[in-house]
């Protein structure tokens, strides 16, 4: 008999987009535009996407200057490969999505973290390194139990 796969932990990185007229979006608009549909666009080249299964975490984190907290965690539901009618994203500029992710059970933290009050103590960033940002490039990242309990934790939940 085999043993059951153990829930995965992944980081989903809203970063700020450009509208089709050249506004910029923000992050946390970008966010929420996704949590109001319950789905997230991965691109082409964003990795780990063919390995989240229904169940996992999702914890999200918004990127930029007026970001940079992990703000949520919602569960996977499936994985849509090649989905055609992606509309999350409204009017900003990006190419089809790759695969579409179902969020469920969203839920937002008690308190944001900042990532400044935990990066030391995550495992995924590099211990003193100034560009620690470059880590959460590319939109997905997978992270261990610890991380994962530590963001969390730190977010009151």
């Amino acid at each position: 008999m085999s043993k059951p796969r153990e829930k995965g932990h992944y980081l989903l990185v809203a970063s700020t987009s450009e509208s089709i007229d050249g506004k910029k979006i923000p992050a946390e608009e970008m966010a929420r535009r996704r949590f109001e549909v319950g789905l997230w666009g991965l691109n082409a080249n964003t990795p780990h996407k063919s390995e989240i299964k229904a169940g996992d975490d999702l914890i999200v984190y918004l990127a930029g200057i007026r970001g940079q907290a992990f703000v949520a965690i919602a569960t996977a539901g499936n994985v849509y490969f090649n989905a055609v009618n992606y509309s999350a994203d409204g009017d900003a500029l990006s190419s089809p999505p790759a695969a579409v992710l179902e969020l469920t059970d969203i839920r937002h933290f008690k308190r944001n973290v900042n990532i400044h009050e935990v990066k030391d103590r995550l495992g995924f960033i590099p211990k003193g390194t100034i560009k620690w940002g470059c880590v959460l490039q590319r939109g997905l990242k997978r992270l261990s139990q610890e991380d994962a309990s530590l963001i969390l934790q730190e977010g009151g939940l």
